[in-house]
């Protein structure tokens, strides 16, 4: 879904569900779509993922490249979350927004093998490569290191990041705040 932010002719497109094949192919097709009707135009995606897929996750992150590199001008905001490969998604924005509320989750590359000792070596193998590449774009944007994200993660596993520490590490570039409640006005009667 896309819409018209106002006068910055911005437009929107929400991404709120888990990165796998189907809910990728589905988005790309609606970003390659709008992007060829709309050249240069910039684009704003509002991410709240749990993450998924590893690779299907590269293939939306090779995506927001290739549009960035036709010229348009990409924002990414979290609310909620980005975590797992919706965290280190995040980096392949111009722009990195996150809510107040909102958190990113960094964690070890998950995953399970059957089969020979063979195999198991070759998906272990495949696993600390993959595990190198995200950190790696992780890192190429932020302050953090990889040796530091692989102890953090190591050690305890899920390594979960508020608003101000994903800011702190240089995940994000702004910390958006919601604006403030409009104030109860008790209603009058009018007395005829």
């Amino acid at each position: 879904m896309t819409t018209n932010t106002g006068n910055t002719n911005e437009a929107v497109f929400v991404f709120a569900e888990p990165i796998e094949q189907k809910n990728v192919a589905n988005f790309v097709i609606n970003l390659v779509n709008w992007s060829d009707a709309n050249p240069n135009r910039p684009l704003r995606v509002d991410l709240n993922s749990g993450g998924g897929i590893i690779l299907d996750g590269f293939n939306l992150y090779e995506e927001f490249m290739r549009l960035r590199g036709k010229g348009h001008r990409l924002t990414i905001a979290v609310y909620g979350r980005a975590a797992s490969c919706a965290g280190w998604l995040l980096q392949a924005a111009d722009v990195r927004i996150i809510g107040s509320n909102s958190w990113i989750l960094i964690h070890e590359i998950t995953s399970s093998v059957t089969g020979s000792l063979t195999a198991m070596r070759r998906e272990v193998k495949r696993c600390e490569d993959l595990q190198k590449q995200t950190f790696g774009l992780i890192a190429s944007r932020s302050n953090l290191t990889v040796a530091e994200m692989e102890k953090r993660t190591s050690e305890g596993g899920d390594w979960w990041l508020n608003a101000q520490e994903s800011l702190d590490a240089g995940l994000v570039d702004v910390i958006e705040f919601p604006l403030p409640f409009a104030p109860y006005v008790k209603p009058t009667t009018v007395s005829a």
